[in-house]
């Protein structure tokens, strides 16, 4: 039985990447920026064109060009996702285990339907909690043509 859970528990945590798609920039979102340099701006995105970002910063509008970047984040996260996984986990959860400590199956609809609730708000919390990053543009190699990039998400 414990390894049916744990072996769920396994599945269910892989999903949190998949469910975290990646969608075009939108004015006015939080933003981090690498360059190739190897420092760090954060701000505001004002536009991005094919050959420029425009970031708003503390210290004001900085214009810079694409070239000179490795990478641009984005730091959003929607809580939907978060929810929905806690919920199903846990609902499916108590579907499976809940049942074991009722004297009728009259009483597992509530009890799956309170435990998923509760997963969502779980869940939820966690996802606001943990502020990820969204590549909205990665440059690639130079004329090899050869890149490596690894990204691992919980």
């Amino acid at each position: 039985m414990w390894m049916f859970v744990l072996a769920f528990l396994a599945g269910s945590a892989g999903t949190a990447g998949a469910g975290q798609k990646t969608r075009a920039p939108r004015a006015g979102e939080e933003i981090i920026v690498r360059t190739e340099s190897g420092g760090q701006i954060q701000g505001r995105l004002v536009e991005l064109s094919p050959e420029s970002l425009a970031i708003l910063t503390t210290a004001g509008r900085m214009d810079v060009p694409l070239n000179s970047l490795e990478r641009i984040d984005a730091t959003r996260d929607s809580l939907v996702n978060g929810a929905v996984i806690g919920g199903v986990s846990l609902g499916l959860w108590c579907a499976i285990i809940c049942g074991q400590g009722l004297d009728s199956g009259r009483g597992l609809p509530t009890a799956v339907l309170v435990n998923a609730g509760l997963g969502a708000l779980i869940g939820a919390g966690i996802d606001a909690a943990h502020k990820g990053r969204t590549p909205i543009y990665v440059r690639t190699a130079g004329k090899s043509g050869a890149s490596l990039q690894v990204s691992f998400r919980f």
